[in-house]
Formats: structure tokens, sequence, C-alpha cells
């Protein structure tokens, strides 16, 4: 995927396999996609910050749903990847497990750890109503 579709909100959320909260909040993703996918709303998974990468693969086998879009950060020879370097340091954010909600028009509206992400936030950007949360606001 190059660019976001209009019309679909997004949660963009970054996580690494060694990360317990990251493991953590994947259950509580997969159900929140459940409950919205037929609304609009797409959720992709993110690696980043990956100490040994052929722990991905089984990671995402394990614990992503069907049709949740998983991607890697490529590194290059790095230690961050771009992702993992340059989209969170941007939002402020030195840890994850962290989200970004990605409204109905491309902007972000939310940002913060997953499980603190409420659903009327999520039903508000839903219908074309783009909350600014203070976790946005700050970041």
């Amino acid at each position: 995927m190059k660019d976001f579709e209009k019309g679909k909100a997004y949660i963009v959320e970054f996580w690494a396999t060694w990360c317990p909260p990251c493991r953590a909040s994947i259950p509580h993703l997969n159900e929140t996609y459940g409950k919205f996918k037929d609304k609009g709303l797409i959720v992709i998974g993110q690696d980043c910050w990956e100490r040994d990468e052929s722990e991905v693969a089984p990671f995402v086998k394990r614990w992503r749903q069907d049709d949740v879009s998983c991607g890697a950060d490529d590194k290059a020879g790095a230690k961050a990847g771009p992702n993992g370097q340059d989209l969170m340091e941007a939002a402020g954010h030195d840890g994850i497990s962290s989200a970004f909600l990605v409204d109905t028009k491309g902007a972000i509206a939310w940002i913060g750890h997953p499980m603190e992400l409420k659903e009327e936030v999520i039903e508000d950007v839903l219908a074309g109503k783009t909350p600014v949360s203070k976790s946005a606001e700050s970041n």
C-alpha cells in the first residue's frame, strides 16, 4: 500500500517481537478490528526496532488475523529503519507499543498506546469527525 485510501480509517500500530506490552495489545487490536472492519477500519501492524529479524515471520503467523496487514521496518544495516526512527521520533514517542489512528481524510487523529484508544474515538473518526485527542495534541 502506497497511500491511505480516502474514506477509510487506519490504525497503524508499531510493535516488536521482544516487547511484552506489544504482545498484550495485539488480541485487543484484533478484537477492535473485528468490530469495526465492516465500517471502514483498516489495521496495519508495523514491526520496528526489531532485535532479531528471524523472529518476525513466526510472530506474525501466530498473532495476526488473516486480513490485518503487517510490515517490517527496512533497517538496511542501520539500528532502526525509517518507521521506527523517523515516524516515532516525529510523533515524540520513544516506546512501543504505539498506535496512530488516521482519519478518513488521511490526517492523524490520535496517537498513544493501543490499549488506550477508545471505541468512541474510532466511531467518531469513521463517522467523518476528527477528534484531536490530548495524545495527538501533545505529540
